[in-house]
């Protein structure tokens, strides 16, 4: 059975039509308006890679910045407006964040008796999928960490709806299962959240979550079906329940219902281009 990623199967497991368009080449992912918090955590991903990985001694700072006006260049490229005052604020607040990650996280591993074995590890057979970073303790215990990072937290609620969003969380359930395949030769039922808060006080604290040992096998299970499904060509394509969001309608939206996904003869990029609210 072919094995799809946790992003590719989340996608399917969404909406499988746009899972068809994009996954077939027919039409691009959503192009809807820039995530600039989603596009701050990417670039603070870019710079641990620099910090942590093996042989890497590229300037985590100048690798960050790259990736960000990279990223601008290629939104201008597919007509995406683009705020630069969100822009410039984002290049503001990369070098103190950067900075201070540095000096946070010898000490936060090293309380927890853990040290750095690979950062974006690729899972073997595991469909393309990698780890932010695998870690062991002081037994050689694999500890499978994920980074996610906010630009900007004012309240303690949405911080704390940050943490529980990432209880019974798929794709960390998916690097638990191949993770324990590849290294342990059993299951891994413990994972980590490293969440990093840039503004409007840095904050980087690990969370620690736990699986059980039938929730991982119900996942098996669960995941195994999807990929079946994922692979069968002669599967008809199914509908979604819901066809909006907390942003608005899907951007494929049009493409489904007014063109009856004829996107040849719909006319052009526009059609799924559809106005939604901006992500801060």
């Amino acid at each position: 059975m072919r094995i799809f990623s946790p992003s590719s199967t989340i996608l399917w497991k969404r909406c499988p039509q746009e899972y068809a368009y994009y996954k077939s080449g027919i039409v691009p992912r959503a192009l809807g308006p820039i995530n600039y918090g989603a596009l701050f955590g990417s670039a603070m991903s870019v710079a641990m890679n620099c910090i942590h990985g093996k042989g890497n001694k590229a300037d985590p700072l100048l690798c960050a910045d790259s990736f960000v006006t990279s990223s601008c260049a290629e939104f201008d490229s597919l007509e995406i407006k683009v705020d630069f005052e969100k822009i410039d604020s984002i290049l503001k607040l990369l070098p103190a964040t950067i900075q201070r990650y540095n000096e946070a996280w010898p000490d936060l591993f090293a309380r927890r008796g853990w040290k750095v074995r690979e950062s974006e590890w690729t899972i073997p057979d595991s469909g393309n999928s990698r780890v932010d970073l695998l870690l062991v303790d002081e037994h050689d215990t694999p500890i499978i960490l994920d980074a996610k990072w906010k630009k900007e937290v004012k309240k303690a609620e949405y911080e704390q709806s940050a943490i529980d969003s990432y209880q019974h969380d798929w794709k960390m359930k998916h690097y638990c299962f191949f993770t324990g395949h590849a290294l342990n030769k059993h299951p891994i039922l413990d994972y980590y959240i490293m969440l990093g808060i840039a503004s409007p006080k840095f904050k980087l604290n690990i969370i620690p979550y736990s699986i059980s040992v039938q929730e991982l096998r119900e996942w098996e299970i669960s995941a195994k079906q999807a990929w079946h499904d994922m692979d069968d060509s002669l599967r008809p394509i199914t509908h979604t329940e819901n066809c909006r969001d907390q942003y608005g309608l899907c951007p494929y939206y049009d493409l489904h219902f007014t063109y009856n996904g004829d996107y040849i003869n719909a006319g052009s990029l526009q059609y799924v281009k559809i106005d939604r609210k901006e992500v801060k």
